[in-house]
């Protein structure tokens, strides 16, 4: 593979990994703002801008947890493989297979995690998704261009 992709990918790879981690520690998943300001994150519940710790956790939340913290752990494989890749100085084929693996496998769980949650949590009217799932969609779109452009990558450099 070209050094020049794994340049591209190690930047793409690592905002994609923020924002996933942004939108995990972040509690504005989804927000109303009618009598008072209510926001509910994966963690917490924020009313009035004062947060608590969610207690009382169902079952999909803890699904949309883990699928998307193991996602960012393979996001951190995936963005010190590219940057391999791009330091390396001779051609490794199975460095440049686990790469595109682990950002396809990034962009799955990535994925998952965010339509658990979009399916699972109702949004009655006037309650709406907030910044940290709009961060969530984003980290999955940028890891599937990274994904892309890996498999692209690989297959063209074969």
């Amino acid at each position: 593979m070209k050094h020049y992709f794994g340049f591209i990918l190690f930047p793409g790879g690592t905002i994609s990994l923020f924002l996933a981690v942004t939108s995990l520690a972040t509690a504005d998943w989804v927000n109303s703002g009618t009598v008072s300001m209510t926001s509910f994150g994966l963690w917490q519940e924020c009313i009035n801008y004062t947060c608590f710790t969610l207690t009382d956790v169902p079952s999909f939340l803890n699904a949309v947890r883990a699928f998307i913290i193991t996602g960012c752990v393979t996001s951190v494989a995936s963005a010190i493989l590219s940057l391999a890749i791009s330091v390396g100085s001779k051609p490794r084929p199975a460095v440049d297979a686990s790469m595109m693996l682990t950002y396809l496998a990034s962009t799955i769980l990535l994925a998952t995690g965010m339509v658990v949650y979009t399916v699972e949590q109702p949004l009655p009217y006037p309650t709406r998704y907030g910044y940290s799932f709009v961060l969530g969609w984003l980290a999955v779109a940028l890891c599937f261009v990274c994904s892309t452009v890996g498999i692209f990558a690989v297959i063209k450099s074969r």
